[in-house]
């Protein structure tokens, strides 16, 4: 038979030849493609072959029953979609159960007719796309006879089952009252021959019997089948009434079966407000079987006998019984799921909100690098919102990255991580670190990963600050032994410079005694070491080993570790040891000319002395006349550089003002300046951590203030206020 332009094959497994070739003759005639086998085992190999669509088999076969060999095509995910239709005599209620067990989707009963096999045929190719839909399994254990069954067949097979058992029960009340009816006539009008149909008449009494006793295991198997399920059966016939109501439907919707017959549906268990909907969709199931939710399973809101709402799962066939279209709705409350997918969402909610709240960029992929997680971090750090991230390549989102995530993927292939740290990344100009480490996430399926990164810019800068003041450290140590082994030889030569100076010129009496002993012109030679200049060489000397040895006492107070307790200190000294330390820094000296630098001091006569750590304050007035001779270096020839010095009082604080004439700085530069690492200076020339250094000594140390105020070609003031009474300090603290 044709459907859809395609030839329908059918596949016969009966070991009767005669029967099988009179099946094949009866299909073939109607356009059906047709195979046959013997047995089951033969029929298995043959679907091997080539799949049919539909399979007619009979239950009694040698080597394979026809409800093993079902129960096998079944348990196939190749086959389990092909109907099957079983050839039986349904002589006992357990063959619609052994049916169910095995999946069957057909029955019909031996002998059978040639019209009634053409439209069960017919019925599953029309319904075809019914298995589809709806795959749910249901398990349910019924007792028959003293014997369990599991049935687990998925709804739209138990559905046909139910209508084919049905149909055989009507199909066999018809032909009851076909043969009450003859009988009747027979009474009436053929009484001469009676004698003739008592036989007759016997046996369709037996006929009768027979049927009677079908129907009311038909009715049984229905009922028994109806009311084990494991979900509520409703069946409703026009006016859109309900005539059948099984025992779960009790259990959920807490109507007993009394309760509910005969009332309309939306009464029953459809809430108020969708009462109007629901009554359509009724109406247009029962005119003519059709309707939006035929067919289908779907989730819906419906109502118990108490009030209570809940959320249930309905799927809805539609069937015709003497042309008459009807209803058969199977209702499971889908709660305990809805609760469950809840709590599901909770957790997921959760562990989502403990990935973005990490500090870290936390990226998930899978084993074809498809972006599956894309924490809050990520979307800060590239822009990109998660909506736009996941279901893209981790290639395309983060090509700085790739390289060294395929480094980890390759190095985690045989362990569960691999780490990189401190990876170098130029961006903007600006030089970043950052460490990359990947966990492989393993499944049945795929094998995917996490990458954690986490920039450690800072940290790193903290440590190379740690290296370099540990290496300072040492020099400082260093300096100060040398500073004393300096000193030595410093003292040595002044105090030879001044006892020249004593020998030569000064009107002792041991120097006149010695020049008349040896006959010498005390007064010649004073005129001959003047016109050689000798007193200033030797004023030189001396005057050269003072300033050394006031160098190397400098250097000795600044390396010194000063106690950092405050006391009372002259700004205006602080700040000469300042310019007298700037004016001996060989950097300053060689590369920047220092000496070229005028010096403006305007201080506040009697200005009162302030509590300080003196060498932090120097350090602070240090850095400030540093970093502005570095600035000025930049000046123009006819732009002399100049540093102006200003002490005065404002209140309670001690004002101090550095400012100079450079280049200034704009408004995007003042707001950073004081950040740590930050520098407009060229890469090797600084740390950027002397203004916030600065900042962090007068602010935090001294409860001061440090500011600055600056414009393109103006040059920069940095204004340094401090307290000029220590605030006195809670013991407990």
């Amino acid at each position: 038979m044709m459907v859809g332009g395609e030839l329908r094959e059918i596949l016969i497994v009966e070991d009767s030849a005669t029967q099988a070739e009179q099946v094949r003759y009866s299909l073939e005639k109607h356009g059906f493609a047709v195979r046959t086998a013997a047995n089951g085992v033969e029929a298995l190999s043959l679907m091997q072959q080539k799949p049919p669509d539909i399979i007619v088999s009979d239950v009694v076969m040698p080597e394979m029953d026809g409800y093993e060999f079902c129960r096998r095509v079944k348990e196939d995910e190749t086959y389990k979609q092909i109907p099957v239709i079983l050839l039986t005599s349904l002589s006992d209620p357990r063959d619609v159960l052994r049916g169910l067990e095995c999946g069957a989707d057909n029955f019909i009963v031996k002998p059978y007719d040639e019209r009634y096999l053409l439209s069960r045929l017919q019925y599953l190719i029309a319904n075809a796309h019914l298995r589809q839909v709806d795959t749910a399994q249901l398990g349910i254990e019924i007792v028959l006879a003293g014997e369990k069954h599991f049935i687990k067949s998925d709804r739209i097979s138990i559905l046909n089952l139910l209508l084919s058992s049905y149909e055989i029960a009507i199909m066999r009340n018809s032909e009851l009252v076909r043969v009450r009816d003859e009988m009747l006539l027979l009474n009436e009008s053929l009484e001469e021959k009676v004698a003739e149909r008592t036989f007759a008449i016997r046996e369709e009494l037996k006929k009768r019997k027979e049927v009677e006793e079908a129907l009311k295991e038909s009715e049984e198997r229905h009922r028994v089948i109806m009311e084990t399920a494991n979900d509520a059966i409703i069946c409703i016939a026009p006016p859109g009434t309900v005539y059948l109501w099984n025992k779960k439907a009790e259990e959920i919707f807490r109507y007993t079966s009394g309760e509910a017959l005969g009332k309309s549906v939306p009464d029953l268990i459809i809430p108020d407000r969708y009462h109007a909907g629901e009554q359509e969709a009724i109406a247009l199931l029962l005119r003519d079987g059709s309707g939006p939710r035929v067919g289908k399973s779907t989730e819906l809101t419906l109502r118990k006998k108490s009030g209570e709402e809940f959320p249930a799962e309905l799927s809805l066939a539609a069937l015709q019984i003497r042309g008459e279209w009807q209803a058969i709705g199977i209702v499971r409350d889908i709660t305990a799921r809805k609760q469950a997918e809840q709590e599901l969402q909770k957790v997921k909610n959760y562990l989502s909100d403990i990935i973005d709240s990490m500090p870290s960029v936390l990226i998930g992929f899978c084993a074809n690098e498809v972006v599956t997680q894309w924490n809050r971090e990520a979307a800060r750090i590239t822009g990109i919102p998660a909506s736009e991230a996941i279901g893209r390549q981790v290639g395309a989102l983060i090509p700085e990255f790739y390289s060294w995530i395929e480094t980890l993927r390759s190095q985690a292939r045989t362990r569960r991580s691999a780490a990189l740290e401190k990876l170098l990344l130029t961006r903007g100009g600006e030089r970043s670190f950052y460490d990359l480490i990947l966990y492989r996430l393993s499944s049945d399926s795929e094998q995917g990963a996490v990458v954690r990164i986490e920039d450690v810019t800072e940290r790193t800068h903290i440590q190379e600050m740690m290296v370099q003041t540990e290496k300072m450290m040492s020099i400082g140590g260093l300096a100060a032994g040398m500073a004393h082994e300096i000193n030595n030889p410093l003292g040595i030569i002044s105090q030879a410079a001044q006892n020249i100076e004593r020998r030569l010129f000064a009107d002792l009496p041991a120097n006149l005694q010695a020049a008349s002993d040896l006959g010498v012109d005390l007064a010649a030679l004073r005129r001959y070491l003047e016109q050689r200049q000798v007193p200033q060489f030797v004023d030189s000397i001396r005057q050269a080993a003072s300033r050394a040895a006031k160098i190397v006492t400098n250097m000795l107070q600044f390396s010194r570790q000063a106690p950092m307790a405050k006391q009372p200190a002259s700004l205006e000294r602080l700040i000469e040891q300042a310019v007298e330390f700037a004016a001996n820094d060989y950097d300053l000296k060689k590369k920047y000319d220092f000496r070229a630098v005028e010096i403006v001091k305007e201080y506040q006569p009697d200005m009162p002395e302030v509590p300080v750590v003196a060498v932090e304050i120097e350090q602070v007035i240090l850095n400030l006349v540093r970093n502005a001779a570095q600035a000025m270096s930049a000046n123009t020839p006819e732009r002399r550089p100049r540093i102006t010095f200003r002490l005065r009082t404002e209140g309670k604080y001690a004002v101090l003002e550095v400012e100079d004439c450079g280049p200034g700085m704009d408004e995007k530069v003042m707001r950073r300046v004081f950040e740590p690492f930050f520098t407009t200076k060229e890469p090797g020339v600084g740390t950027g951590l002397g203004l916030s250094v600065s900042y962090m000594i007068v602010t935090a140390n001294h409860k001061g203030l440090l500011e600055v105020a600056s414009a393109p070609g103006t040059g920069a003031c940095f204004t340094i206020r401090l307290p000029l009474k220590e605030e006195a300090q809670d013991v407990r603290k």
